[in-house]
């Protein structure tokens, strides 16, 4: 007899399975606009508050929040002798305007000037503990040396300029990272009281606001994490 046979030829399945993985990194950045816009003439013995307005826009990708502190940058130098301070020039003996929040002749009567902020957007978690929001301290120059139970005020109204990194605003949580409607916006301004006997100058300072995260972490003094500079050019 005649016996036919063939074979067949089967497949096992197999498979190869790729392995994807993406790494979104922690990210918070800020930027600052209208930065040069706080410039003005002001009288002898006339106060002027409002001064010009710069917008800080914030955003941050994760849920350990972040910080804002402020400080007086005049010279580019934090905690110095005239950092939060504007400066004459040669024309006035490079004479000084103290930070404070006069607004009328006291006696003395002395020239101040003052910082206010104001919160005009949050996004992402914005319940009570994760809201946007302003913070407060005493209202001289170092707040970290004031004494104990001292008054604190809100830098939401005019407010001494720290000669010191001063947290001025925080938030808990991270933001909605859309790029017109995300983050948070922080507007900043000034005022200035000028005293009768103020020698004619143009008087200029600086004050710097940095960005820390997690909302816990202290800002380096010598290496600001994300910062932005408002020059305040020209009290006159």
């Amino acid at each position: 007899g005649l016996i036919l046979s063939s074979s067949i030829a089967s497949a096992t399945n197999d498979s190869v399975v790729d392995e994807v993985s993406i790494t979104v990194p922690v990210s918070c950045t800020m930027t600052g606009t209208g930065v040069d816009s706080h410039s003005t003439e002001i009288q002898n013995g006339l106060y002027k508050d409002n001064i010009g307005t710069t917008t800080l826009h914030a955003f941050c990708n994760d849920n350990e929040g972040f910080a804002i502190y402020a400080a007086g940058y005049t010279g580019n130098e934090i905690g110095g002798t005239n950092s939060n301070k504007l400066v004459g020039t040669t024309a006035s003996g490079n004479a000084t305007i103290e930070s404070g929040t006069a607004t009328t002749a006291g006696n003395p009567d002395v020239s101040n000037w003052a910082m206010k902020l104001t919160m005009t957007q949050d996004s992402g978690d914005t319940s009570t503990d994760n809201a946007f929001t302003i913070d407060s301290a005493p209202n001289v120059a170092l707040p970290s040396q004031a004494e104990s139970g001292a008054t604190e005020a809100p830098f939401s109204n005019y407010h001494v300029v720290p000669n010191e990194y001063t947290k001025v605003a925080h938030k808990n949580s991270g933001t909605d990272m859309t790029a017109t409607t995300g983050g948070v916006k922080l507007t900043t301004t000034y005022a200035a009281y000028i005293s009768k006997t103020q020698s004619a100058d143009t008087y200029s300072g600086q004050v710097i606001y940095t960005l820390v995260h997690p909302s816990s972490a202290a800002p380096s003094v010598l290496t600001p994490p994300t910062s932005c500079t408002t020059p305040v050019p020209g009290l006159e």
